[in-house]
């Protein structure tokens, strides 16, 4: 095996789950800003601003999104790669794993941080599976 390749290559889709959450949380919040005590007003400016924020957050997350590749190389190194080619990130810490979503956060070696939410339908099981391994094992637990 060559001294750089990849131990682990996942592609992230969009998860149907993260759009179903976003959905039905924003609904919820219109809901309670229609039912509340205050003036018409307030409640139109409350509605539609979580409109604006429905449409921004299904703009980033869903219709928008690029398609993520995750790679892990046996050289210890992680590598991120979304419209453009790989390039070396170092996960960290805050990074959070759990049973049905990894809330991946990262900073790019050339600079920069970012956040990926990669949850269990945006990948295939085996997949979900591998990362969490490889995410504990490089030191994340």
């Amino acid at each position: 095996m060559k001294k750089y390749a990849a131990f682990l290559q996942i592609e992230i889709k969009t998860s149907r789950i993260l759009a179903a959450f976003i959905v039905i949380t924003h609904a919820l919040a219109m809901l309670a800003s229609i039912y509340n005590g205050l003036s018409g007003a307030v409640q139109t400016a409350l509605v539609l601003s979580l409109s604006l924020h429905l449409w921004l957050m299904l703009q980033r997350h869903v219709l928008n999104a690029p398609p993520y590749t995750l790679k892990y190389t046996t050289a210890g190194g992680w590598a991120l790669a979304d419209f453009t080619d790989f390039r070396a990130i170092q996960i960290l810490p805050s990074t959070v794993i759990a049973r049905i979503a990894i809330i991946l956060h990262y900073k790019a070696l050339e600079g920069g941080k970012g956040s990926i939410i990669i949850l269990r339908d945006a990948v295939n099981t085996e997949a979900f599976r591998k990362l969490t391994v490889a995410l504990k094992i490089s030191g994340l637990d």
